[in-house]
C-alpha cells in the first residue's frame, strides 16, 4: 500500500520482522521508539506492549494508534478489506505452535514464557 514500515522487535526476532514485510527494525532492547524524533502516521501495537498515551509524542498531528487491546467494534467493511488482504497474500498470518485442546496448559505455558512469535493456535476437535 506505499507504506514505509517500521517494526519494533528484540534482535533475535529482527530477521523475521523484515521478512513479514517491515523497512527498518528497531531493536526494542536497545532503543525505545517511543523516545525518538521519528513521527508515525499509525502505530499499531500488536502485542499489547504500549498504551496510546506513550506514544503521542512519536505519533503525527492525524496519526492514529491502535493496539490488540483495545476492544472495538470492527466494521463489516473492515473485515472485508483484512479479508482481502490475506487472500491477495499482502498480509499473513504467522502461526506458532499448534496445540490439542488436550494440551491448552502447554499452550499457556508457552504464551507466557514469551517466546511466542506468532499466532498460537488450539485446535478444538468436532464431535
Amino acid at each position: 500500500m506505499g507504506a514505509h514500515v517500521t517494526g519494533v522487535a528484540g534482535a533475535s526476532n529482527a530477521e523475521l520482522v523484515a521478512s513479514l514485510g517491515a523497512d527498518s527494525v528497531i531493536d526494542y532492547r536497545k532503543e525505545d521508539f517511543t523516545e525518538g524524533t521519528e513521527k508515525y502516521d499509525v502505530i499499531f501495537d500488536a502485542v499489547g506492549k504500549t498504551t496510546a498515551k506513550k506514544t503521542e509524542g512519536v505519533l503525527a498531528e492525524h496519526g492514529r494508534f491502535v493496539s490488540t487491546r483495545k476492544r472495538r467494534k470492527e466494521k463489516a467493511e473492515e473485515l472485508h478489506a483484512v479479508q482481502n488482504m490475506v487472500a491477495s497474500g499482502a498480509v499473513r498470518a504467522l502461526i506458532d505452535p499448534s496445540y490439542t485442546l488436550e494440551q491448552i496448559s502447554e499452550a499457556h505455558r508457552y504464551v507466557e514464557g514469551g517466546r511466542k512469535r506468532g499466532n498460537v493456535v488450539v485446535v478444538v476437535a468436532q464431535g
